[in-house]
């Protein structure tokens, strides 16, 4: 999906610089996105727990901005999970008596364009999903039909993607994606260079670390409060810990 963004714009300006430039505004925009829908969900958490809630994410993310303005696809990957979290908190928790169908369609469309920026959002929210199914109070759980029908346009937009990619390239995955999975027989230091990560002027922070710390801590503090809090709470533990 970022190349997909990338591509117009070198083709369409002339030089490099000028297209460097353009991806730049692009990035702006993607991360203005981002902070208007926080805006819209700090009054539903208040002021002092919305900060709470929102500076883990933003910190464990390594330095804030640079997320947007790093020429990959973090950005906008980011800014499609920011705005499922507002759909998230606003419907509290996407509670089937909140959830008009144009909800629905647009948290399967936001579900979507996340898998699209980054194929491995796919295992985060496959674990929201799992989550919503068999996490909440049985009253409040999705039904299987509610959950497949939310499912619907991910599911066929996905397929239709693998498909595609097995058509064109001779395999179902991107390529670049199986050449960081080699490794000897395992890849055991990925682990250790999650929690290290990421490096701040060649040295290592060790906020992959703290991320686990922080996520564990927001699933806990869930027990002590209710409402949209706690579902933010759920919400951001989830995708820190994806």
């Amino acid at each position: 999906l970022w190349l997909c963004l990338l591509v117009p714009i070198f083709w369409s300006l002339p030089s490099t610089p000028a297209a460097l430039t353009g991806v730049t505004v692009v990035a702006a925009i993607l991360m203005l996105v981002a902070a208007a829908s926080l805006d819209r969900i700090r009054p539903m958490l208040g002021g002092a727990k919305f900060t709470l809630s929102v500076t883990p994410l933003v910190l464990v993310g390594s330095v804030g901005p640079s997320l947007w303005f790093n020429g990959m696809e973090t950005g906008l990957l980011l800014t499609c999970m920011i705005l499922l979290g507002e759909q998230y908190v606003r419907s509290q928790g996407f509670r089937l008596d909140l959830l008009a169908m144009r909800d629905q369609l647009t948290i399967g469309a936001l579900v979507t364009l996340c898998i699209l920026a980054r194929l491995d959002s796919a295992i985060v929210l496959g674990g929201l999903f799992l989550w919503l199914c068999l996490g909440p109070p049985k009253a409040e759980r999705w039904d299987i039909n509610f959950a497949l029908q939310t499912a619907s346009i991910p599911f066929v937009t996905l397929t239709s993607y693998l498909v595609l990619n097995q058509a064109i390239f001779g395999t179902w995955t991107p390529v670049s994606g199986q050449a960081k999975a080699l490794g000897d027989g395992g890849n055991a230091n990925t682990l250790v260079q999650f929690l290290a990560s990421p490096p701040l002027f060649d040295r290592n922070t060790w906020l992959g670390a703290v991320a686990i710390i922080v996520a564990l801590s927001m699933i806990y503090a869930r027990r002590k409060v209710n409402g949209t809090v706690s579902h933010a709470l759920i919400f951001g533990a989830i995708v820190i810990v994806g």
